[in-house]
């Protein structure tokens, strides 16, 4: 008996696949509406902007800072970002004076290696406080003493007490507190930092009313020993994580995974990046982070810089923002973390144990002895999927079998609407993809402390295959490859090659390649004039694609052999393209930091825009085809 076969007839579905692919979009529904139901209950977004920026505005146009949040807060503004500052900053504002003298022993020549210097700290007795509780967070061995209005520092070098942190600036706290704003502290990781200090860091800011940190510079604060004592420390203050959208920060990923509880995600643009926008373009940016992303914090930048009323064109930015998010369903208000789904623990292996036996199926009609192994490999991993860290393998198969039941129907099913086998084919791929929204349905990967692995794979082996098994079933490709290339075939290899290449780079959760102008405009386009964006190489490609497919599948079944030699191969060609929707379909519910309902929304506007195009796409080809026939 031989290892593989190709299946020459029409491998039919049996009647037990079709049982378990409908108890698998039954158990995913009672999953996908755990999930909604958290996802639905969060729509509280906290608008925020930094106290810095507030006061340089308001300072133009002459008004006290707490008046101008005021004004602000009416606009839709409900939180302030306050820094931490550094002894530096203060005496840059005039608010510290340093001065430093050389120790020296009772001869008057040997310098003590120990203390070399004595720094007289000048200043505002309660910013005195701030640096002596400063100095006792960040180092042990320096010694202070209290001389009237002066604080006498030794065992620090000049260049490290002006880098010492000194938390956030009580005064301006003291402003926004009574106006009812969450505050978040912004701070940074200084060197040398130990876990006392990060846990005094952070119950200082909780003293002065912080009930978020946001990491600030290239580190997390305790980065790389402390980390766990920065969440013990957020923990016991019951004070919120707020995980930067895009951020490379170091130790950011270790907090996220370790306290998913109280991570908020939040999403920010530099005033560069806003500068490159028109103020619609800036809005939408923001508000998609939050409708399509879950982002609950929008650290809102200037637009505007100059102008006769700054502090005026940033509040109407924040109402822009603020009434485009209420126009969504979303709440303007304070930010809070997403919850643990209350999804039955059985739920996940149950659905997908009931993939086992579609696997089974798959895997015998092509390679009858691994069936059985294939099956017992699956069911392990059903089993896994019980415990919490394990059911990304789960998903990993699901989102390959899926795509390749699709191709299968192609070949198996022959009767039928067009439009009937165009829907079919997608709610075969949405039928996986549910099944993986389900079993993610968690709050490590609503948080991305957890995403979906193996993307890359998922979405290209399923393409391959398709080439395979139509390349070989329509156009005799395993004898054809025997004859001489020719230049129009290397021609059309190498565009394969370098659109699907552009697919590999840019597919992932993480997209490392940039976005076209072009694109760009277009998305925004669609953004505009859409409930929701289609994904691109979906509706503009795959989806038309399929719809192509389709219909020249159908020709070709209906010709005579002359015919079918002659271009079995485009309609392969025409498969392998649509397929690209199908692995996009399930594709789409790997990002569950997304929204399950707004992913199902956009698949539903690509399934209509994808057969509109292909229907185009096609009357323009049969007229191109005319034309060529009638200049010949």
């Amino acid at each position: 008996m031989k290892p593989f076969r190709f299946p020459t007839d029409k491998p039919k579905f049996p009647f037990y696949v079709w049982v378990c692919i409908a108890l698998s979009i039954l158990l995913s529904l009672v999953g996908i509406y755990q999930r909604n139901k958290v996802e639905s209950h969060n729509k509280s977004i906290c608008i925020t902007a930094e106290y810095d920026l507030v006061a340089s505005f308001a300072a133009a146009q002459g008004m006290p800072v707490g008046q101008a949040i005021n004004l602000l807060k009416a606009e839709g503004l409900r939180g302030i970002v306050l820094s931490e500052q550094s002894v530096g900053d203060l005496v840059s504002q005039g608010r510290l004076r340093l001065q430093f003298f050389p120790t020296t022993t009772s001869n008057g020549l040997q310098q003590s290696a120990s203390a070399p210097y004595l720094i007289v700290v000048t200043g505002d007795p309660a910013d005195l406080q701030r640096v002596q509780e400063g100095i006792s967070t960040r180092f042990r061995n320096a010694a202070v003493q209290t001389q009237g209005a002066n604080l006498i520092v030794s065992g620090i070098s000049p260049g490290v007490i002006r880098t010492l942190s000194v938390g956030i600036d009580p005064i301006q706290a003291s402003v926004v507190k009574p106006l009812g704003l969450q505050i978040i502290a912004r701070m940074s990781n200084p060197v040398g930092i130990g876990p006392e200090g990060v846990t005094m860091e952070i119950a200082w800011a909780h003293d002065l009313g912080a009930s978020v940190f946001l990491p600030q510079g290239d580190q997390v604060l305790g980065r790389r020993e402390a980390i766990k004592d920065l969440v013990s420390a957020l923990k016991a203050n019951q004070m919120l994580y707020a995980d930067p959208e895009f951020a490379k920060i170091g130790g950011n990923s270790q907090v996220v995974a370790l306290a998913p509880e109280i991570t908020v995600r939040l999403h920010s643009a530099l005033a560069a990046e806003l500068d490159k926008d028109s103020l619609s373009a800036a809005e939408e940016r923001y508000v998609k982070a939050a409708r399509e992303r879950n982002m609950r914090f929008l650290l809102l930048r200037q637009v505007n810089e100059a102008g006769p009323a700054p502090l005026r064109d940033f509040g109407h930015f924040i109402s822009i923002v603020a009434h485009e998010l209420a126009k969504e369903g979303e709440h303007i208000g304070f930010a809070h973390p997403y919850t643990e789904p209350t999804t039955p623990r059985i739920l996940y292996p149950l659905i997908a144990v009931v993939q086992v036996p579609i696997i089974f199926w798959v895997v015998s009609l092509f390679i009858p002895a691994g069936a059985l192994p294939a099956a017992a490999i699956a069911l392990l991993v059903a089993a896994a999927a019980y415990g919490e860290k394990e059911r990304n393998p789960a998903a990993f198969l699901i989102a390959l079998t899926y795509p390749v039941l699709t191709v299968i129907s192609l070949d198996a099913y022959e009767k039928g609407h067009l439009v009937w086998k165009y829907l079919r084919t997608c709610l075969l791929s949405m039928a996986g993809g549910l099944a993986i929204a389900a079993i993610l349905s968690q709050l490590r990967y609503y948080v991305s402390a957890q995403e979906f692995q193996g993307v890359k794979l998922a979405v290209f082996l399923p393409i391959i295959f398709a080439a395979y098994y139509f390349l070989r079933k329509l156009a005799s490709a395993h004898e054809k490859l025997q004859n001489p290339l020719t230049y129009f075939a290397v021609l059309l290899g190498l565009v394969l090659l370098i659109v699907f290449g552009i697919m590999y780079i840019r597919t992932g959760n993480s997209n490392p390649a940039a976005v076209s102008p072009l694109e760009l405009k277009l998305r925004n386009l669609l953004d505009r004039d859409l409930y929701v964006r289609p994904r691109t190489k979906s509706f503009l490609i795959g989806l038309p694609g399929l719809w192509i497919a389709l219909m020249l599948l159908d020709r070709w079944r209906k010709a005579d052999s002359a015919q079918q030699a002659a271009w079995g191969g485009w309609v392969a060609l025409a498969i392998v393209v649509g397929m690209i929707s199908q692995t996009d379909i399930v594709n789409t519910f790997c990002h569950i930091h997304t929204p399950v309902m707004l992913s199902i929304e956009r698949i539903g506007v690509e399934l209509v825009i994808g057969a509109v195009l292909g229907t185009l796409f096609w009357g323009c080809g049969r007229l191109a085809v005319k034309v060529l026939q009638y200049s010949q």
